[in-house]
């Protein structure tokens, strides 16, 4: 996959992935095959123990390259790093154990079948003057590109990669845990990731309890670096409303029907079906409901007789009413909804 440098791949070797089942880590999530829906990848835990190669501080930073193919021309790429206050500035008196809760890496995005491709990185940083304004800037552009709607996040994918590699293709970073694999065929499920060898693992088991990675008799991790992710899927997905290039066109809809201006209504509904349908963040079912709870809407609101919104108004795009049970998926689960 390429986006780290292979200097920094050898580096970091030994690296052993666990999976954990549902009774080691969440009950509500089975492993299961992914089907035509969409799929999420979160944070779940990790722990970066106190990098001994410095006498300075060092800032923590967790990287993940999330890539998949798509309906586009382009694959999927998802690039986030992120280094919260609490994982700047450790010593070796404060033990970089991090609960940040969590963290959505990549999705929802449409799982149209192939290969997952995930590359994950806990990244021990010496603090100096740049690397604290590098991880702003990182983390800053992170969230804007987002991890939930392609586009964005395809318009800065590649200034990410180059700024990335820019701070942690030196001798002063040093990947304390990662994990570069493609999963294939896409399945659900919990995975543990160790900085450790397989003989040094010896059968022992991991369980995740709070946010905080345990052996099974209870006793947290703390002698090696982890990060836990999930891979879990939804029937829909939470953040419709927000979708990029829809709320203007739905906007636009609405003016010209509360100007009664059927001809405009009528080019600006094929317009907005057009925008639904080729969307690349909806799954072709989806995009049919919202398609046609709009096409509902406008013809009550404007039967072929005519008739103005006095009587009969059109919802905002986010009160539609379309998937009322996305929210409660598990997969969906701090999505941001359309401010109203």
């Amino acid at each position: 996959m390429g986006l780290w440098p292979a200097i920094i791949k050898t580096a970091a070797a030994p690296w052993v992935v666990q999976e954990l089942g549902a009774e080691e880590a969440r009950a509500d999530l089975v492993r299961r095959a992914v089907g035509n829906e969409y799929l999420h990848v979160h944070l779940l835990a990790m722990r970066l123990p106190y990098e001994r190669r410095w006498t300075s501080r060092y800032h923590c930073s967790l990287t993940s390259y999330t890539r998949l193919e798509h309906a586009g021309p382009t694959p999927v790429e998802f690039l986030l790093t992120t280094s919260p206050a609490s994982m700047r500035g450790i010593t070796g008196d404060k033990l970089a154990k991090v609960p940040i809760g969590p963290t959505r890496l990549a999705g929802p995005v449409p799982y149209l079948g192939g290969p997952l491709d995930i590359e994950i990185g806990l990244f021990a940083i010496k603090e100096k003057d740049l690397a604290e304004p590098y991880l702003d800037f990182l983390q800053s552009v992170g969230e804007l590109a987002g991890v939930s709607f392609v586009a964005p996040a395809l318009s800065l994918i590649r200034p990410l990669k180059d700024g990335l590699n820019a701070l942690v293709g030196t001798r002063d970073s040093v990947l304390g845990v990662g994990a570069v694999r493609t999963f294939t065929p896409v399945r659900t499920g919990v995975f543990a990731v160790l900085a450790t060898t397989s003989t040094a693992l010896a059968r022992r088991q991991c369980v995740l309890s709070d946010d905080v990675l345990c052996w099974h008799d209870g006793s947290p991790v703390t002698d090696v670096a982890y990060v836990v992710f999930s891979i879990e899927a939804s029937a829909a997905r939470a953040d419709w409303a927000r979708l990029p290039e829809v709320g203007p066109v739905y906007a636009a809809l609405l003016s010209a029907a509360r100007a009664d201006r059927l001809p405009a209504v009528k080019k600006l509904l094929a317009q907005f079906e057009r925008t639904v349908l080729l969307s690349p963040d909806l799954i072709e079912s989806d995009a049919e409901t919202i398609v046609a709870a709009v096409k509902r809407r406008v013809e009550r609101a404007m039967p072929a007789a005519g008739q103005t919104l006095s009587q009969i108004d059109l919802p905002a795009f986010v009160d539609l009413g379309v998937f009322p049970r996305a929210a409660s998926e598990p997969a969906n689960r701090n999505l941001v909804a359309m401010p109203r």
